[in-house]
């Protein structure tokens, strides 16, 4: 009972004071309205772009979106908007404060919003006063982005590059080296071909040639053959093996050596842009139906709790005179 007495004291009280309630709830929509236009609040236009990561994961086991977003929203690619678009001026701060850099950066962190999605992308949002250069920083953002993991994987592919290169050069000098002594053999010893010239030092030697052949055989050049061929035929065979070995090896490290090189010049993308950015025709702050909204709530149940606490006082009083005349 007592509830429900409470309840039609409310509703009574409600519809006692409809008129001051309503003038008073007019009056705070429209101071909602004046208060949350461009003279008091400085209208914010959002642009944004959804990026799905292309990262080569040459130096980390992390997927390639959490790879992503800590590039995004490192400190070096947000500094570099700061110096690229001016962005201490442009958000009115004072060159001369000594807080500058981190009132800029605050302002920048308010402003850059970069989030992942449900679809493995990154989002980036930017908001600013003027829709053009939100557009224009979302835009940068990404060529910022491309720029330093292509400065980091050239950094990274330079110790690949040295590696292979001083690979390349050891094994270059051991092909001089077996060159050097197997052209001694020839040119000292006159061993060409130990498989050819060991068979024709055989028929020279027993002369097993057919026809006139026999008779043009020059024994004294044969035995001195013979002779290279014993003394030093085991090291012309290890050293063409050897040869044929580091060729090999020399032509494989070659491949390693120019992918290496390629990959410090070539220019890449790590950033495949799903929806790209573009400039907002309206603003997307302050909300204002929202502020209006929750203003007039406010205003409404702030000037009904005073006429409820007004009437209970004047309740009160009005018993109290009663009591006192019959006392």
């Amino acid at each position: 009972m007592d509830d429900l007495f409470e309840n039609l004291s409310i509703c009574k009280i409600l519809w006692k004071r409809k008129t001051h309630l309503i003038l008073i709830t007019l009056g705070g929509i429209i101071a909602a309205i004046v208060f949350s236009g461009p003279g008091f609040i400085t209208p914010k236009f959002k642009s944004f772009a959804v990026l799905y990561p292309e990262i080569e994961t040459i130096y980390s086991t992390e997927e390639k979106t959490e790879q992503m977003l800590q590039w995004l929203e490192s400190r070096d690619i947000k500094d570099s908007l700061i110096k690229l678009f001016n962005l201490g001026e442009h958000y009115e701060i004072d060159p001369a404060d000594k807080l500058w850099l981190t009132k800029v950066r605050k302002e920048i962190e308010k402003n850059v919003l970069v989030s992942p999605t449900k679809f493995e992308s990154v989002k980036i949002e930017i908001l600013d006063k003027n829709p053009e250069i939100a557009c224009k920083m979302v835009t940068a953002m990404i060529d910022i982005y491309n720029q330093k993991l292509n400065a980091a994987h050239r950094k990274k592919y330079r110790e690949i590059l040295t590696i292979e290169e001083n690979r390349l050069i050891e094994k270059k000098m051991q092909l001089d080296s077996l060159m050097n002594c197997i052209t001694k053999l020839r040119t000292e010893y006159g061993l060409i071909d130990y498989g050819i010239q060991s068979g024709e030092v055989m028929r020279g030697y027993l002369g097993t040639f057919d026809g006139s052949n026999s008779a043009k055989v020059n024994q004294h050049e044969v035995m001195e053959l013979k002779s290279s061929i014993e003394s030093k035929g085991d090291s012309l065979l290890l050293l063409t093996n050897l040869l044929t070995s580091v060729t090999h090896s020399y032509n494989n490290y070659r491949i390693s050596y120019e992918d290496a090189l390629r990959n410090v010049t070539k220019e890449l993308t790590f950033a495949s842009v799903v929806t790209g950015p573009e400039p907002a025709d309206k603003p997307c702050y302050p909300k204002r139906f929202v502020i209006v909204l929750v203003l007039a709530a406010v205003v409404f149940f702030t000037a009904f709790l005073f006429f409820l606490v007004f009437e209970k006082i004047e309740l009160k009083k009005l018993t109290s005179n009663i009591i006192d005349r019959l006392d």
